[in-house]
């Protein structure tokens, strides 16, 4: 699983429980992120994706090594402030090979 915090087009997470550093970005529908497994700097996983709507996406994921499709959906965590806190910009993303 992969877990990502949105920045306006920023994106930036982890990968799995090896919290690999994850980042991408959104641009318009169109969303994009990556990484490159540390012990195998040579591979790199790239998501390519469309926002469906404010809470979900899918696309596909291509590396060296494997190929398949992903969905993420948005979760929603408010912060502890009450209705005007507002929510986080939280993602999580699943492989489907």
């Amino acid at each position: 699983m992969i877990s990502l915090l949105q920045s306006n087009g920023r994106l930036d997470g982890v990968f799995g429980n090896q919290h690999w550093k994850v980042q991408g970005t959104v641009v318009g529908d169109q969303v994009t992120f990556s990484f490159s497994p540390p012990k195998h700097p040579e591979i790199t996983v790239r998501y390519q994706g469309t926002l469906d709507s404010s809470d979900r996406m899918h696309g596909t994921m291509a590396s060296e090594v494997q190929s398949g499709t992903f969905v993420a959906t948005r979760k929603w965590r408010w912060n502890g402030l009450g209705c005007g806190g507002g929510p986080s910009l939280r993602w999580s993303a699943l492989l489907h090979s």
